[in-house]
């Protein structure tokens, strides 16, 4: 009884230490000073998908902004400017996400979310 107590009590610890590493920005510091550690553009996506689910675009986009600069030509990276488009749209910075949609639209002209893209852009005009 006392080895599950210990392991609850070390996760329960684990997943505080990694809420606030994450929400103090220490995370994106650490991926911008060592872009090429494996596995920092799942990390960060993992980070942003999160924010993004539980609507706060404040908190993913940076993350999505770092993926898509930091890693363009990763398995992450169309969804990353999608996501950070995305973001600011939701944060009523509709010329920032302008700019994020036509970026996408140059670099992954051929994604599943072009279709998608191109009607937002025409939205965006619109306004």
């Amino acid at each position: 009884m006392r080895k599950y107590l210990l392991s609850f009590l070390l996760f329960v610890y684990g997943v505080f230490w990694w809420s606030r590493f994450v929400s103090s920005g220490r995370l994106l510091k650490q991926a911008e000073a060592h872009p090429n550690l494996r596995g920092t553009a799942t990390v960060l996506f993992v980070v942003a998908s999160y924010y993004d689910v539980f609507e706060r675009p404040g908190k993913a986009g940076p993350h999505y902004k770092m993926i898509a600069n930091l890693y363009p030509r990763s398995r992450y990276g169309a969804k990353a400017r999608y996501g950070l488009a995305n973001c600011l749209e939701r944060e009523m910075r509709y010329a920032e996400a302008l700019v994020e949609y036509e970026k996408f639209l140059k670099d992954y002209p051929k994604d599943e979310f072009s279709a998608s893209v191109e009607k937002n852009i025409g939205f965006l005009r619109s306004r």
